[in-house]
């Protein structure tokens, strides 16, 4: 009986921060997806939000990915108010997206660390992409589902593969390795990993 908690554990947790490398590159994630429409007052976007939307978009489009034809909204709100280490959410509504990012987080934020945020919720809003685990543990390691980095193991010990990892991947990942994470997070390659999700995505 213990195989199902374990796996209700992996489905239900926030993204949080592991020690332990985990090597679990799809998961099967349970949407979170409302019988109802976004209210029109939810129909709005937030101004700096957005031009990290649109730059996505624009990555996208120079990739040649496809995206899923369906607004996506935007806001700050305060989600650690209750004690929780929750960033960002993707919620997951019939007719539209919403993105929620954390006021708190947002008002001290890098450039990079809002953008990692941004693009990793657009990942699950717009490209269906379920969450990677999993950690750079050396080039020769057989990396499924997705390109394998040309990082020296010496300079990148531990680094997250991938901007849908479950923690933030941080400014100081995601700024000398841009090139690299955004292949990762447009590479057909990672069809397996995509399905319709809604997570919430944080970091202690």
């Amino acid at each position: 009986m213990k195989l199902p908690y374990l796996l209700f554990i992996f489905l239900f947790q926030s993204c949080h921060l592991h020690e332990k490398i985990y090597d679990y590159p799809f998961l099967p994630l349970l949407p979170t997806i409302t019988k109802n429409n976004l209210s029109d007052a939810q129909k709005i976007n937030d101004p700096v939000i957005d031009l990290y939307q649109n730059e996505f978009l624009d990555l996208a489009a120079s990739y040649n990915y496809p995206i899923l034809q369906k607004p996506v909204y935007s806001v700050k709100k305060d989600l650690r108010g209750n004690g929780w280490s929750i960033l960002g959410q993707c919620l997951v509504y019939d007719d539209a997206n919403l993105i929620v990012v954390d006021s708190s987080f947002w008002a001290s934020a890098s450039d990079f660390n809002r953008r990692s945020l941004v693009y990793h919720e657009l990942g699950h809003c717009l490209l269906g992409r379920a969450h990677r685990t999993i950690y750079y543990q050396g080039m020769n390691r057989n990396y499924a589902f997705g390109i394998s980095p040309n990082w020296d193991f010496l300079t990148h010990p531990g680094w997250p593969l991938s901007l849908m990892n479950d923690s933030l991947v941080k400014e100081n990942s995601f700024r000398p390795e841009f090139d690299y994470y955004i292949r990762e997070l447009f590479d057909e390659g990672n069809g397996e990993m995509r399905s319709e999700t809604n997570y919430n995505c944080s970091f202690n």
